[in-house]
């Protein structure tokens, strides 16, 4: 028996040449994508790097402002104490001069009883210029009275020195320096008197 084979015929030039062209293009196109890749690989590459630091840079800047927040706050939180502080003290002056100004109130209040008293006091005799006129004149009496007091205890010693005992054993006394003596003692007293009398005006005002 005979059977039919079919026997592939062996590839010409053009097939082979169809196939070489195919195969190059192939190629071709291969190395293109894998030029594109790379170029976008390392264009990724940049590009995360770019991103980065630019994340690096927004970070620092993130952390540099919230320190200089943070400063900020303390800073706030220092002042608020402060007026706080300044806040109690203002109420205290506050208080106090909320007393003192009663206190001033309550004085105000006196002041027509005060007027009365003054206006009262205006209408009473006043006897300071006599007063006044008359403590110079004192004061010289009482220097005056003051060397009349050594000459008195002067002429009592001369007094006593010259004393002499008559024939009879009586004391004798000179007349002279007795009548020196209470010449003195008298106008003395009247000194000390007319003293007396300028300085009750002074005790009674």
């Amino acid at each position: 028996m005979f059977s039919n084979r079919t026997v592939n015929p062996s590839p010409n030039r053009t097939s082979i040449k169809e196939a070489n062209d195919h195969l190059q293009l192939l190629h071709e196109r291969v190395m293109e994508l894998e030029a594109t890749t790379q170029e976008q690989s390392e264009a990724l590459k940049k590009k995360d790097e770019l991103l980065q630091t630019t994340i690096r840079d927004i970070t620092d800047l993130k952390d540099a402002e919230i320190h200089d927040l943070a400063t900020i706050i303390d800073q706030l939180r220092d002042r608020i104490k402060k007026l706080e502080h300044l806040i109690r003290e203002k109420d205290q002056q506050i208080e106090l001069l909320n007393h003192r100004c009663s206190i001033a109130e309550d004085v105000a209040s006196y002041t027509p009883s005060v007027e009365k008293l003054l206006s009262a006091m205006k209408k009473l005799p006043y006897k300071g210029s006599k007063h006044n006129s008359s403590k110079p004149k004192s004061r010289s009496l009482r220097s005056h009275n003051q060397k009349l007091d050594k000459k008195s205890s002067a002429d009592n010693s001369h007094f006593h020195d010259g004393m002499t005992n008559s024939v009879d054993g009586h004391v004798s006394i000179p007349n002279q320096s007795f009548a020196d003596l209470r010449i003195g003692r008298s106008f003395n007293i009247n000194s000390n008197f007319s003293l007396s009398e300028d300085d009750e005006p002074s005790e009674m005002l």
